[in-house]
């Protein structure tokens, strides 16, 4: 699981720039917004106790990261995602 956090005010553009790499690199992941950033750091990365914070995105730095540490969780590499939908639970295998 990675998860990434930008501050509000972050940039629109560092956002859009990080969550291309997310998305490209990292198919189970969430994308979300957070106060809880300092405004001086507006960009997170968090995967398994494990947080890359960052002021400007380094595209290097992110996609050295992402298979680094969002892969030594507990799910690890597992080929399929779970959907929940209202009232029940599904897998669905990514392709």
């Amino acid at each position: 699981m990675l998860v990434m956090l930008y501050h509000p005010c972050a940039h629109p553009m560092e956002v859009k720039r990080l969550r291309s790499i997310v998305t490209r690199c990292f198919g189970n992941h969430v994308i979300t917004p957070s106060t809880l950033l300092p405004p001086e750091w507006p960009l997170a990365l968090v995967a398994w106790g494990c947080l890359l914070q960052m002021s400007l995105v380094d595209d290097n730095i992110a996609e050295d990261f992402i298979p680094q540490k969002a892969l030594h969780g507990l799910e690890g590499n597992y080929p399929k995602m779970v959907r929940l939908t209202k009232g029940s639970l599904s897998l669905r295998t990514r392709r």
